[in-house]
This record gives structure tokens, sequence and C-alpha cells, in this order.
């Protein structure tokens, strides 16, 4: 299996989130006889891609004779897990109405977030304290396999009714997102 392009994405030679992917499968005819109209369609169940063209003719495979076949294409969904491996499975067809099968897997790629390091800077103690203004400064490292250039980070807190009228009489809450690419 072969990864031609990913004319959508980085063109790193990875398959990642978001990306349209041309394929190319090597086939080899291990046969003592020519393998005529041999047609190759390729499918999967995986919930995060897409086939966008999963049919390719491969003409006439001569007895012992290979081919790197192109013209299959599928879109990775965003959001995938990063190292996601997807199944695809493999049906080859021929004049004669002979069949094989094969699968291969592909493994999908995304960015990945983690908190390394929480820093309040406060009035001294390095402590959040009860009616204190502090700033909280996440370090958040990327350590999936895809980039995330220009990624934005979302803090939400959880909190009891309680506290709703107290939070949010401030004007603001400061926090600082670096996110640093592994």
């Amino acid at each position: 299996v072969l990864f031609r392009s990913d004319p959508t994405g980085d063109n790193d030679g990875m398959v990642d989130q978001g990306e349209s992917i041309d394929l190319e499968l090597d086939l080899s005819n291990v046969g003592i006889e020519t393998a005529a109209d041999v047609m190759v369609t390729i499918t999967t169940a995986d919930e995060w891609v897409t086939i966008t063209n999963g049919a390719v003719s491969a003409g006439d495979i001569a007895a012992d004779g290979s081919l790197t076949l192109s013209g299959f294409a599928f879109d990775v969904t965003p959001g995938v897990a990063d190292q996601h491996v997807a199944l695809f499975d493999v049906l080859i067809t021929d004049a004669d109405g002979n069949e094989w099968t094969t699968s291969f897997p592909v493994t999908l790629n995304a960015p990945h977030f983690s908190i390394v390091d929480l820093v309040v800077e406060d009035s001294g103690n390095g402590i959040l304290e009860s009616g204190e203004e502090a700033n909280l400064v996440f370090t958040i490292v990327n350590d999936g396999h895809d980039g995330a250039p220009g990624a934005v980070g979302i803090l939400a807190f959880e909190r009891s009714e309680e506290h709703t009228s107290e939070l949010q009489s401030r004007q603001y809450l400061v926090c600082r997102l670096l996110l640093e690419k592994k």
C-alpha cells in the first residue's frame, strides 16, 4: 500500500485527520496465466474514513507480472483519535469470475493535547484562594502525531450553583494557553 499524496493536507506522506488521501496499491499475479480484466475494489466499515474512489480497473496482469494501481481515494474525518487504525478490505476480481481478498491497516494521525503544567500567578504564594484574582498559566503540548497550526483552547469550569453568582460577578478570568508542537 502506497500513499501517493494528501492533496488537501500538508503533503507529509502521513494520513492525517481532515485530509483527502490518494492511494496506490501494488498488485502481483503469482499465477501461471494472465489475469484478464482485473477489477480492484477497496471498502472499509470504519466510521472515520469515507472512500471517495474505491473501484479501479487494472486491466490485464500477465502471469508473474506486477503493477502499481493508482486512482483510489479516501477522506479522513476531522476529530479522529490519534493513531486510530482503520482496516481496509480489498476485493480483486477477473473476467473468469475468480476472486481474491486481502486487507490492510492504515494508521490515522491527529493532534492530541496534554496539560503538562499549571502555574497560579497570584500575589505571592502560588495558591488560588477564595476572593483572589490570579492568572492561571497552562502549559499544553501536542503529543499527537499531527500538527495543530492555529489551535485554539477552550477552558471550561465545572462549579456548583452556589458559586455561580460569585464567579459571574468577576469581569473576566485570565487564562493563557501555550500550545507547543511536540
